[in-house]
């Protein structure tokens, strides 16, 4: 059991969306997991390393414009899939508030997990 206290302010969401991550000087397609104003959780085949910088894009897609951010990875666990994946979790830096706003309509339309 994990016995850290949950510092988030906001529900997490499961939302499907176009996500891209730009490492090793190209955009690699993402799963999105979770999705709150704070930040997002991605599953892709790279590992990041936590305390690392990167730019994220996320594509238009229903409910949601295009935007592309700079992050901070604050964790990176392996996941026991086939082929092995990895789940991000990459903290906004400096979000729009146009995608505040977005972020905020997409989550309260969907239900907390």
């Amino acid at each position: 059991m994990n016995r850290e206290k949950n510092k988030r302010n906001s529900p997490r969401s499961s939302i499907d969306i176009a996500v891209f991550v730009h490492i090793m000087d190209e955009w690699i397609e993402c799963k999105t997991i979770d999705l709150s104003s704070e930040a997002i959780s991605v599953e892709m085949a790279y590992s990041l390393v936590p305390g690392s910088l990167v730019a994220l894009d996320m594509h238009q897609s229903k409910g949601m414009k295009k935007y592309e951010m700079l992050t901070e990875i604050l964790r990176c666990d392996t996941l026991e899939t086939d082929p092995v994946s990895h789940r991000s979790v990459m903290k906004y830096i400096d979000p729009s508030e146009d995608f505040l706003r977005d972020v905020k309509s997409l989550t309260q339309s969907k239900s907390p997990e």
